[in-house]
């Protein structure tokens, strides 16, 4: 980013205090196989307008170049380290790992493949101050303010707050020290799961003015057959958290069991706001039914293991 931008958002989101400047801020990124991406993000990390900060990567056992363009941006920036796995154990996992190794007093944590602003952390360290919370979520916006998203992106939005995606979060480190290490059994919805037990501390705030553009995303066959997984965490997420979200009394779902029951309610797809243009949009359209049945039969599943009582 130009020196003269950088500039300009330092500015629109108000100068930072003298100590403010001296904090230390841990930033950690876990990553796996997104040699697409980790490029731009770190990109948009090393132009913050608050620069005593440590950039923490934690690859996740990647088979593709992420760690040599990790490697790459170390030679350049001695800000940036790099923590690795010798298995696959998910970002809960990764995060974990990098924690572990942070030094700061506050900790943001954002994507391999997302961008962030150049106020990004500045914003965050003032958001703090203001208001003595012990946490902040942030907006996502998916690609721009104005993308219409096509049926093949992996949109990822958070408008509204109460999501409490990893994205786009800062915590102080000591309500994450209190809350104790994210839940790596849960794969998904592990960053929810961390932020009801830091609530327990301490407030969350959420503040648009402390933003992140997600980059495009495309499923790809598999990858929109395998987010039937992501769906069904749901379930043990919910138990953890004592939380009924996704069920009406012992039905996971009922919207989602009625399309099984009567599967021409697919093609209400078509009626959405959603852009339909490639042929790839079109054939997931026709594996959302099998992916349906996936995900109920990992419902089912994490029920037993639970010991959860679902119907359906």
């Amino acid at each position: 980013m130009h020196p003269d931008e950088a500039e300009r958002n330092r500015g629109e989101a108000g100068p930072p205090s003298h100590e403010q400047e001296k904090e230390l801020v841990s930033v950690i990124v876990p990553t796996y196989n997104r040699s697409r991406s980790i490029g731009k993000c770190l990109e948009s990390l090393l132009a913050q307008s608050h620069t005593n900060v440590e950039i923490i990567i934690s690859d996740d056992n990647s088979s593709d170049h992420t760690v040599d363009i990790v490697t790459e941006f170390m030679r350049r920036d001695t800000r940036i380290g790099l923590v690795r796995s010798p298995v696959n154990t998910g970002a809960g996992g990764a995060r974990n790992r990098a924690l572990s190794q942070a030094h700061g007093d506050y900790v943001f944590y954002t994507d391999d493949d997302v961008e962030v602003p150049a106020d990004w952390i500045s914003t965050g360290l003032r958001i703090f101050s203001d208001t003595g919370c012990s946490g902040i979520e942030g907006q996502i916006e998916y690609v721009s303010a104005t993308y219409q998203p096509r049926y093949s992106d992996r949109a990822i939005y958070n408008r509204t707050g109460n999501h409490f995606m990893l994205a786009n979060m800062a915590y102080r480190r000591d309500a994450l020290v209190k809350a104790g290490p994210m839940n790596e059994d849960l794969r998904i919805m592990e960053d929810r799961e961390l932020a009801f037990r830091v609530m327990e501390f301490g407030d969350i705030v959420f503040a648009k003015e402390f933003f992140v553009t997600h980059m495009r995303d495309e499923l790809t066959f598999k990858s929109f057959i395998l987010e039937a997984r992501r769906t069904a965490a749901w379930v043990p997420f919910n138990i953890l958290s004592k939380r009924r979200d996704q069920m009406v009394g012992c039905v996971y779902r009922p919207d989602k069991l009625l399309t099984l029951a009567f599967p021409p309610l697919i093609f209400m797809r078509f009626f959405t706001a959603t852009r339909f243009e490639s042929p790839l949009d079109y054939v997931l359209v026709l594996a959302l039914y099998p992916r349906l049945w996936y995900e109920r039969i990992l419902v089912w599943k994490w029920a037993i293991r639970y010991r959860k009582f679902i119907i359906l």
